[in-house]
């Protein structure tokens, strides 16, 4: 057998080792995300989160791994971190001009979680108002993109006009001294309407379970 043979017969083992390869890889990380998938439909996000964040080292520029990953922090209420997931999956925000409609795939879904997620970050525990009011006008605004991204989603409409409102709440928060027992009222009635306004958010997750690698 010829040498140049022989080189052509290694130079084919290697390439179908090549692609043989890559395809147990995609075929690996789409068990992954189907695994996760499970794992996050049945409330167990701290599994779910683990084979993500594994994904994301692999899939660094999959939409749907950090979108999914971001999910699951949102879940366990890490907004912070949630709200850094989504925004890897959206233009930066200066390439995205007001009243322009996102037309990329997913842009409905992935605007709609940011926005949850910064809604949710504002209504924490020990937030000041002033970070409170920065976050509820980003989750005024990804809700905007929401519905321009889809008009018909009525979750993002409503969620949208909930953030509105809190906003009108804390600009119309009188600024002046008052009497020690109404203020304590004031603050009572003000955490009542809080929690009432929190427990009607309409947060609609679920994981993305298309593939973009």
């Amino acid at each position: 057998m010829s040498k140049k043979i022989i080189a052509s017969m290694i130079l084919g083992l290697v390439f179908v080792s090549a692609i043989g390869y890559m395809i147990l890889t995609v075929w690996g990380q789409s068990i992954k995300v189907s695994r996760a998938n499970q794992f996050f439909k049945s409330h167990n996000y701290e599994k779910a989160e683990t084979i993500y964040e594994d994904l994301a080292v692999d899939l660094p520029t999959s939409k749907v791994i950090s979108h999914n990953l971001g999910l699951c922090y949102y879940q366990t209420s890490l907004y912070e971190r949630s709200i850094i997931n989504f925004t890897k999956c959206v233009p930066k925000e200066n390439s995205l001009s007001a009243g322009s409609i996102p037309k990329f795939k997913n842009a409905d879904t992935y605007y709609y979680h940011m926005a949850n997620a910064y809604f949710k970050a504002a209504s924490a525990d020990g937030v000041d108002s002033q970070t409170s009011v920065k976050l509820f006008s980003s989750a005024v605004t990804n809700y905007k993109k929401a519905l321009l991204a889809k008009a018909s989603d009525q979750s993002a409409k409503y969620n949208y006009e909930l953030a509105v409102l809190h906003l009108q709440q804390m600009a119309n928060k009188p600024q002046t001294k008052q009497d020690p027992k109404q203020e304590a009222n004031d603050m009572l009635q003000n955490a009542q309407n809080s929690e009432q306004l929190k427990a009607k958010l309409m947060p609609d997750m679920a994981p993305t379970s298309g593939k973009d690698w």
